[in-house]
């Protein structure tokens, strides 16, 4: 069983450090205009992490990756031991994201 750092640390590995065009396609379920639907599983945590985005910005791979990467760490830094929960993160961005223990 995974830590949640370790967890965390995985799926950022995945998601920000090595990003194929592949995983970033598979991410990006749909997408029009300033809103976009993602979903990231990550076979072997067996944990999945999927939301809405809404921005005004233009999306990209690093944009995608710091919206991931703050709803990870509010995850599995404050919820360690939560099997399944929801997040709502707000602030200059709207994003509403799920991480799920699906495994």
């Amino acid at each position: 069983m995974l830590t949640p750092r370790e967890l965390r640390d995985m799926l950022l590995d995945t998601l920000l450090h090595r990003p194929t065009e592949a995983e970033y396609r598979n991410a990006v379920k749909w997408m029009d205009g300033d809103r976009l639907l993602f979903e990231i599983q990550y076979p072997a945590s067996f944990c999945k992490l999927s939301g809405d985005y809404f921005g005004k910005d233009i999306m990209n791979r690093n944009q995608l990756g710091i919206i991931l990467q703050q709803c990870v760490d509010h995850h599995l830094l404050n919820k360690v031991g939560a099997v399944e929960y929801q997040y709502s993160f707000i602030k200059d961005t709207h994003v509403q994201a799920e991480l799920a223990k699906i495994g």
